[in-house]
């Protein structure tokens, strides 16, 4: 058994159901929303704020740099998070969030935008907290039952995770054995021998979310050989591996438990346990389940 703790980049993508919650929420913005439309340049960046239309928002700050100077500060800054999330900044982006709606609490969009930001950015424990707050809110029925299911999503990402297979193991000259009556001296080479095995092996995975787009996962990996028929020799090369059918490994398998209540047992279990013989090749069946 071992256990291997690390920690990698992982890129990540929003939930489809994010999407369709801002298609949603373009045609329902809470009041303060709609006093941003003052004028026909705030008027048409907020709607595409709200929609978190990410090309439109750059194609207004880059056809008006002069007038810039007329667009509201805050909704520059919604527009820097909105582009800061889409060059994969989401540090950058969660700061001017927060700053939107640390002024403007009642934004519902803004506040979506941010949860969405930090679930990518793996702060899953932040992100929930965003999308409670939103949810207490009185949104639109379609809104609040995606709102529900991305709650229910981000509470699933760091469940444990189990995969494992074995393969079936027919070997005719596991020993290696050359050519049967090939001797040099007194020395005469021994007999290939046959025999049969399962080799098997089992993982379980638990993700644990950070900030900054890392995340740690700790893995549990365990892995050994059964030998089968044809190993009556203690010295087998496959009987030879028997230290890693340990107890611990092989209690996966209900059925082996009272024959490996110690090690020795157990092999003279297993030697025992399979006694038909097979003269194929090597076959391999390979099983992988998640």
């Amino acid at each position: 058994m071992k256990i291997i703790t690390f920690m990698r980049l992982k890129p990540g993508k929003p939930p489809a159901m994010v999407s369709f919650i801002f298609l949603l929420f373009s045609t329902f913005t809470s009041a303060k929303e709609q006093t941003l439309e003052t004028g026909n340049l705030n008027n048409k960046l907020t709607h595409y704020l709200i929609s978190n239309n990410s090309v439109a928002v750059k194609n207004i700050l880059q056809t008006c740099r002069e007038c810039s100077q007329f667009i509201d500060p805050l909704l520059l800054e919604w527009a820097n998070g909105i582009l800061a999330r889409q060059e994969k900044n989401y540090a950058e982006s969660i700061r001017h969030y927060r700053k939107v709606i640390s002024i403007h609490p009642d934004w519902y969009s803004a506040r979506l935008q941010l949860a969405t930001v930090l679930y990518l950015n793996k702060d899953i424990l932040s992100a929930e907290a965003q999308l409670r707050k939103l949810r207490s809110e009185s949104l639109p029925e379609e809104a609040a039952v995606l709102i529900d299911s991305f709650i229910a999503k981000i509470q699933k990402t760091d469940n444990w995770a189990f995969r494992g297979g074995f393969t079936y193991l027919n070997e005719k000259n596991i020993n290696n054995a050359p050519a049967s009556g090939r001797s040099i001296g007194r020395w005469k080479s021994e007999k290939p021998q046959s025999g049969k095995g399962v080799m098997f092996w089992g993982e379980a995975e638990k993700t644990f979310s950070l900030p900054d787009n890392l995340f740690g996962i700790t893995r549990l990996a365990t892995s050994g050989k059964v030998p089968g028929s044809g190993l009556t020799d203690p010295l087998h090369p496959l009987m030879s591996h028997g230290h890693q059918c340990r107890p611990d490994i092989l209690t996966v398998n209900s059925g082996f438990l009272p024959a490996l209540l110690n090690r020795r047992t157990g092999t003279v279990f297993y030697r025992q346990w399979l006694t038909e013989r097979y003269n194929s090749v090597v076959k391999d069946c390979r099983f992988l389940f998640l």
